[in-house]
C-alpha cells in the first residue's frame, strides 16, 4: 500500500475531525448552549464571550437544562480562579481591568512561572 492510498483512506476522517474541532471552538465554553445562543443571543458579536454570558444570564429561565448547568459550572470555575489568583492579580496584573477576562488571563499567563501554585492550577488549559 503506498502513501497516496493511505492518504485517500484517512482523509475523510481528518476532515470530519477538523469539523468537530472547529464546531467546538466556535462555541468554546458554551458548547451545551448552541441552540440557546441561536435562539436568544443571535445578535451578540461572535467571539464576545462576556456578552454571550451576559445574554444567556438574562435569559436564564428560558435556557435548556444542559446550558444552565454549563453556565453555572463556568461561573463557579471563574469564582474559584478569582479566589485562587487574588494575590497574584494584585501583584502582577493590578493595571488590568478586572472585567476583561481575556487580558487578565493573558497577564497571568505572562507571569505563569511566578504565580502561586493554586493560581497556576486554576488557569484554563491551553488548547
Amino acid at each position: 500500500m503506498n502513501i497516496w492510498s493511505n492518504i485517500a483512506r484517512f482523509a475523510p476522517l481528518a476532515v470530519f475531525g477538523a469539523g468537530i474541532v472547529l464546531a467546538t471552538s466556535a462555541y468554546g465554553q458554551f458548547g451545551n448552549c448552541r441552540e440557546d445562543l441561536r435562539t436568544h443571543c443571535s445578535d451578540v458579536a461572535r467571539g464576545d464571550d462576556h456578552a454571550k454570558l451576559r445574554c444567556l444570564s438574562e435569559h436564564r429561565d428560558e435556557l435548556s437544562d444542559a446550558c444552565r448547568a454549563q453556565i453555572e459550572t463556568q461561573s463557579g470555575k471563574r469564582q474559584d480562579r478569582r479566589q485562587a489568583c487574588r494575590s497574584d492579580i494584585a501583584e502582577f496584573c493590578s493595571s488590568i481591568d478586572k472585567q476583561d477576562r481575556r487580558a487578565l488571563n493573558k497577564c497571568l499567563r505572562e507571569h505563569e512561572s511566578e504565580l502561586t501554585e493554586d493560581c497556576r492550577a486554576s488557569l484554563p488549559q491551553r488548547q
